[in-house]
């Protein structure tokens, strides 16, 4: 399992250098992506009825949230 966890780690910071966090906002956005990369998270929206579609767009939709909350608060 450690090798996954390493796999899922790379692509999670992959994915932040990405979307380019604002100053401040690394580590909430960090966190986000870990828990949205975590089986877990999918298999419960899964389990609420949500498509896979959907549940990329949802986490799509809470690092664009993270990063405008950041901004409007000046962070």
């Amino acid at each position: 399992m450690h090798e996954f966890e390493r796999y899922l780690a790379d692509i999670r910071e992959d994915l932040l250098a990405a979307w380019s966090p604002p100053r401040g906002a690394a580590t909430a956005m960090r966190a986000t992506l870990g828990h949205g990369l975590r089986f877990a998270t999918w298999q419960s929206l899964s389990a609420e009825g949500l498509s896979d579609e959907d549940m990329a767009a949802l986490c799509a939709d809470w690092m664009t949230g993270l990063i405008d909350a950041r901004s409007s608060a000046g962070i």
